[in-house]
């Protein structure tokens, strides 16, 4: 089964109410606005869809079969949805306060290994910025969740965004990486490395954009 990162910027207030009662990172996860053109439908699964050759898509589209699965997992997404925000205003909070998703997929090893230099710790700023925060909740399946709060947030945003792509290029090395057993990639294959750093760029967009709102920061592999 894959490992994948994903982050969720979420308001000060609600990472505050998360300390008290961890039971909600599964809300915070599980939250989602929802697309207006295709409600309901969980935008990992839209992505995918969508990035499909137009002829596999309307081959797709003709199965009676694959619409039932494809039907069965969006229902299963919206009934995820609802308890999430059931759970979030039972709380005194809405799915406003969290914020859509960034999801690197399998990158976040590589990446972790770029920025922080080793093969698990987190380290300063930006080198926290895959495995840093506080954990909370219960495990997800390859831990809990981790979070950060909002000056956490700011002080990574900030180390992200002093960090030019062409450095962290230079850091690859791909011989370490192989013999260091990093999860996700095929590390002496190059196109690993332009991967990489596309999810890198995600990342520091990412922050930034939490900073700029003040926003926390949680963090979970799944």
């Amino acid at each position: 089964m894959s490992m994948t990162a994903s982050y969720r910027a979420l308001s000060s207030s609600l990472a505050k109410r998360l300390r008290e009662a961890p039971a909600l990172v599964r809300a915070v996860i599980d939250a989602d606005a929802g697309d207006p053109q295709q409600p309901g439908v969980p935008p990992e699964l839209r992505a995918m869809f969508n990035g499909l050759p137009p002829e596999l898509r309307e081959r797709l589209g003709e199965s009676s079969e694959l619409q039932g699965q494809f039907a069965d997992v969006v229902a299963m997404h919206a009934e995820s949805s609802r308890s999430a925000e059931e759970a979030l205003v039972s709380a005194g909070f809405t799915v406003a306060d969290v914020r859509d998703a960034l999801d690197i997929e399998k990158a976040w090893h590589g990446l972790h290994y770029l920025l922080a230099g080793t093969v698990w710790q987190p380290t300063d700023p930006p080198g926290n910025a895959v495995l840093g925060g506080v954990e909370v909740g219960d495990d997800l399946g390859y831990g809990a969740a981790r979070l950060m709060d909002a000056a956490e947030v700011a002080r990574t945003a900030a180390a992200l965004g002093d960090l030019q792509v062409g450095e962290l290029r230079a850091r690859y090395d791909a011989d370490a990486m192989t013999k260091a057993k990093l999860y996700g990639g095929h590390w002496d294959d190059l196109s690993e490395r332009d991967w990489v750093t596309d999810a890198f760029d995600h990342v520091t967009a990412y922050f930034g954009e939490a900073a700029k709102r003040g926003d926390a920061m949680l963090l979970y592999i799944v």
